[in-house]
């Protein structure tokens, strides 16, 4: 909205100045008639999303009109926080007509918001410790729980790019140090967690690195790290004949995927 000398408001178009990206955004979601049938409120308020959004817009626009026997009729409300969007439809059943409501929570960046996985340490060549966290979850309300290592990588055209380099980045970030070399990198693939709720796959890696690369890390064990994360966490380096323990003990759902892939080509025996 803009004043004008004379008192009167003039109203702006939100559309005429959207970038370029989400200009390809607005004429894909204009192809579904629930985005159409919305209100205008709710498609201001889509539009209005901090640019790290996109990725949440880009997998809205890839939804069908119609599946399940469920017909989408229009968004009827957003709830919005600064990870997460809360999108609930109206649909009407084709079974019986009856019309109600569903949702789904997303991350801002999208169905593929980052990576979750499992750093091994190698002893002359030979796997001989993995790499946990462990720290209080604000979900929990401070609950002390295991953690994998990961965590997000800002939307990029819908794809997370130099993945194996990302999840050396963030380790190195994390762990506070600078010189971790990862020798090798396992593609997991990906996981829901929650495929009822949330429409979230998270890329799942194993990484192996040598114990002497660098020295410094030995001295990280059972250490609280409070400089590279907003909650600070403890790292615990483990021995791999103690991997079993930790799979009845650990409760994070991408470590214990991440055992079972690796599991399943070899890398680890459980």
């Amino acid at each position: 909205m803009q004043k004008l000398k004379k008192g009167k408001i003039k109203k702006t178009n939100l559309y005429e100045s959207l970038s370029e990206e989400r200009q390809e955004i607005l004429s894909r979601l204009k192809q579904h008639n629930w985005f159409n049938n919305s209100n205008d409120n709710i498609k201001a308020e889509l539009f209005s999303l901090p640019e790290d959004f996109d990725g949440y817009l880009v997998d809205l626009a890839l939804r069908k009109d119609e599946f399940g026997n469920l017909e989408i009729l229009e968004i009827e409300k957003l709830g919005i926080g600064y990870y997460t969007v809360i999108t609930i439809f109206k649909v009407r059943s084709n079974l019986n007509n009856e019309v109600s409501t569903y949702e789904y929570v997303s991350g801002k960046y999208g169905s593929n918001p980052g990576y979750r996985g499992i750093l091994f340490l190698e002893v002359n060549n030979k796997i001989r410790y993995f790499i946990l966290k462990r720290s209080e979850k604000f979900a929990f309300g401070g609950e002390k729980t295991f953690d994998s290592l990961g965590g997000f990588i800002l939307y990029k055209h819908g794809q997370l790019a130099n993945l194996p380099i990302k999840v050396e980045q963030e380790i190195k970030r994390q762990l506070g140090l600078k010189n971790i070399v990862i020798k090798r990198f396992i593609d997991l693939g990906l996981m829901s967690p929650d495929s009822g709720m949330v429409n979230t796959r998270v890329s799942l890696f194993g990484a192996t690195m040598s114990i002497d690369e660098p020295e410094e890390l030995k001295k990280l064990d059972n250490k609280t790290i409070t400089s590279t994360k907003k909650i600070s966490f403890e790292l615990l380096i483990l021995p791999i004949d103690r991997l079993n323990e930790y799979i009845q003990k650990v409760d994070d759902s991408y470590f214990l995927a991440c055992i079972a892939r690796l599991a399943n080509v070899g890398v680890v025996k459980i």
